[in-house]
């Protein structure tokens, strides 16, 4: 049976305001670097008590989770972290292919100033492949396709791919302890917004779409 989470290491209490909030990061943070590991059971009262916070406030903070798709929401005030299935994975690029590759399409009628936030993104990404950080490459990863996918020029349509973000981290993080090499990931993004900025935006989309094709079995491959 899966340990509850005051059974890993110590949560740093954490001050100030917006307290809810604080928790589910630090929480989020946890899980994507599997110091919460799928199954993990999240109990209210005890989160409360090591993190030094109100039970209401560990009650919003799994909300905030659930919304997010990390955990699992329970009976008797307890949740469970969630554990992502192949049919998830499926559905999570599915949603990507949709969203990012159309993306590309929209790109076509942008001037190519409009295009530099995808840049700035290789660029963090480049920034943390130097310091060799996991956490720093998964989230500078989804940093670059959340500004793809920001060239529809939709509220809407971002905030639906924001919706999946959590998931898309949690599988990252998955790859990254099982070793399997996120070394690629900056080549790959280069050499796409390379072809975005130039306009050759059917090798672009073809290149994305190669992308995606190749780490869909290497998530799967994980979650088994």
């Amino acid at each position: 049976m899966p340990r509850p989470a005051h059974a890993h290491a110590p949560i740093t209490k954490i001050p100030g305001t917006g307290l809810a909030e604080r928790v589910a990061t630090t929480l989020a943070a946890r899980i994507v670097t599997g110091d919460l590991a799928p199954g993990a059971r999240l109990p209210e009262v005890e989160l409360a008590t090591s993190l030094g916070v109100s039970r209401n406030t560990v009650r919003e903070a799994m909300k905030a989770l659930a919304e997010r798709g990390l955990v699992q929401l329970g009976h008797h005030r307890s949740a469970v972290v969630v554990s992502l299935s192949a049919d998830a994975v499926r559905d999570l690029y599915r949603v990507r292919r949709l969203l990012e590759l159309g993306a590309i399409d929209a790109a076509r009628a942008m001037r190519p100033e409009l295009l530099h936030a995808v840049g700035a993104a290789i660029a963090t990404l480049a920034h943390a492949v130097e310091r060799a950080d996991p956490v720093s490459i998964i989230d500078a990863d989804l940093g670059f396709h959340r500004a793809l996918v920001r060239l529809h020029g939709s509220e809407r349509i971002d905030h639906a791919f924001a919706a999946s973000l959590e998931e898309l981290r949690l599988g990252l993080g998955l790859l990254d302890r099982r070793n399997t090499p996120l070394a690629g990931l900056l080549e790959d993004h280069r050499q796409i917004y390379g072809l975005l900025i130039r306009g050759d935006f059917d090798q672009c989309r073809a290149a994305l779409a190669r992308h995606l094709d190749e780490s869909e079995p290497h998530l799967l491959e994980a979650i088994r």
